[in-house]
């Protein structure tokens, strides 16, 4: 017996796994280090406040236990963010900052320096693209490009 079109499943399939595609959340978070580093410094020369500074030899405050800065820290971070991808949110944030390359360039010789990318993913194989202008303001500053990759998927383990 032939099946009847009305009876057919009309229902979507269901999706059994995504390959590729954008990065789940992502944050970004703009570092300085350094023995010498005087956070009031960068603050003042990026025009800026940071999320947390500290001297080297300070004691950082914790829940658990304070421990003590082994060097000077500046760090302006930018939480995790499902909207923007990397390239948005870095772009937004240089945007937020001195457009002056001798600033910049000053700071990024005279401290460790970079860009650290996190990006949490709810699945595996997941993309991200810089383009050459962004990779051109990353060099023009001085900064490294830094990532972290969290995985925030349900991954059953083969046995």
């Amino acid at each position: 017996m032939k099946g009847n079109k009305d009876s057919e499943q009309t229902s979507e399939p269901e999706v059994l796994l995504t390959i590729g595609g954008e990065i789940d959340e992502t944050s970004i978070t703009l570092r300085f280090f350094g023995d010498e580093l005087e956070p009031s410094e960068i603050t003042e020369k990026l025009e800026c406040q940071p999320t947390n500074a500290y001297k080297n030899g300070e004691i950082i405050p914790s829940k658990f236990k304070p421990r003590v800065a082994r060097k000077g820290t500046w760090l302006l971070q930018h939480g995790r963010n499902s909207v923007l991808n990397l390239e948005h949110q870095i772009s937004d944030l240089f945007e937020q900052l001195p457009k002056d390359l001798e600033v910049w360039q000053d700071l990024t010789k005279r401290f460790e320096s970079d860009i650290y990318c996190g990006a949490w993913l709810k699945g595996w194989n997941r993309d991200v693209y810089f383009s050459p202008r962004l990779l051109k303001q990353l060099s023009d500053r001085g900064l490294h490009l830094g990532m972290a990759i969290y995985c925030d998927c349900d991954i059953e383990e083969e046995e």
